[in-house]
C-alpha cells in the first residue's frame, strides 16, 4: 500500500504531469489518493463519451464539497461572532458561498487553469463551472483528508482572499432593500414572473418582472426564479434611487 502511495506521488512529481504538480502546489500538502482530485478537476462535459457517469466527472464531488463548505462556514462564523443571532450567520454564510463568490475565488486560486472542460463547453454561459470545481476539490479533500484538512484549505486558503467583517456589514439582498423603499414611500411592489427560456446550451433562463404602482420599474434573468427576482430588485434600486419620480404615486400615498 505505502509502495503504491509513493509511485503515485512519484508519478505526479514528473515534469511531464505539471497539471498534477501545479494541483499539489495549490493544496499545499501531498494527497493521499490523487483519485478524487482528479476527479473533481472534471467537468462534466468532459466524460461525455463515458454516458454521462456521475463518478467520471465532478457532480457527485461537488454535491459533497457543498455540504462541507457550508459546515466549515456555519462553523467559522460561530466562533467569530458570538454575539450575532440565526439571521445574521445565516445571511453571511449565504453571502461568502454565494455562487459568484464561488466563481471569483476559484478563478483566482487558479481552479480554472486546472479543470478539464470540453472545448465545445462555452464558459461564458457556464459561468458557475469553476465556482463548482472549487465545491468538487473541498469534496476530494474532505474524502482525502478528513474534515481538519478541509477547514485549513478554507481557512488560509479561501478566507485569506476575502474580509468576512467587510462582507457581513454589506447588505447586498436587493429584494429586502426593494420592499423597505416600498413599504417607506408606501408603494405597491409586485413581482412577475415571465417564466424560463432556454438558452443554446440548454440552460434554463428565468424572467422577472419589477412593477411599482403598476409601473413596470425593471426585467431581469437568472438562473432560477430567486436570482431572476433578486436581479430585478436591485436594477430597480438603482432606477429608483437616479429616478424615484418614475414611481407615480397619488396625492396622500395611503395604497399599501
Amino acid at each position: 500500500m505505502i509502495s503504491g502511495i509513493l509511485s503515485k506521488i512519484r508519478l505526479i512529481l514528473k515534469p511531464q504531469n505539471e497539471p498534477y504538480l501545479y494541483l499539489i502546489n495549490h493544496l499545499g500538502f501531498k494527497p493521499r489518493n490523487i483519485e478524487p482530485y482528479l476527479q473533481a478537476l472534471k467537468h462534466k462535459s468532459s466524460s461525455s463519451l463515458v454516458d454521462h457517469d456521475s463518478t467520471q466527472n465532478n457532480e457527485r464531488l461537488e454535491f459533497l464539497g457543498d455540504a462541507i463548505l457550508n459546515a466549515i462556514i456555519t462553523d467559522i462564523l460561530i466562533h467569530n461572532f458570538e454575539d450575532k443571532q440565526e439571521g445574521f450567520l445565516t445571511n453571511t454564510r449565504s453571502k461568502i458561498v454565494k455562487r459568484e463568490n464561488l466563481n471569483l475565488l476559484a478563478k483566482e486560486l487558479g481552479i480554472d487553469n486546472m479543470l478539464k472542460v470540453s472545448k465545445n463547453t462555452n464558459n461564458q454561459s457556464n459561468k458557475n463551472i469553476y465556482g463548482n470545481a472549487l465545491e468538487a476539490l473541498i469534496g476530494a479533500i474532505y474524502l482525502d483528508q478528513g474534515y481538519q484538512m478541509c477547514k485549513k484549505y478554507v481557512t488560509y486558503r479561501l478566507l485569506t482572499l476575502m474580509d468576512i467583517e467587510k462582507i457581513a456589514s454589506v447588505d447586498d439582498n436587493f429584494k429586502s432593500i426593494l420592499t423597505e423603499w416600498c413599504q417607506k414611500n408606501k408603494a405597491n411592489l409586485n413581482y412577475k414572473s415571465l417564466g424560463a427560456t432556454k438558452t443554446s446550451n440548454n440552460n434554463h433562463l428565468f424572467i422577472t418582472q419589477v412593477i411599482i404602482n403598476n409601473t413596470l420599474i425593471a426585467t431581469a434573468e437568472g438562473s432560477n426564479k430567486k436570482i431572476s427576482e433578486q436581479n430585478a430588485a436591485k436594477i430597480a434600486i438603482e432606477i429608483l434611487y437616479k429616478s424615484p419620480s418614475i414611481v407615480e404615486f397619488n396625492e396622500s400615498k395611503d395604497h399599501v
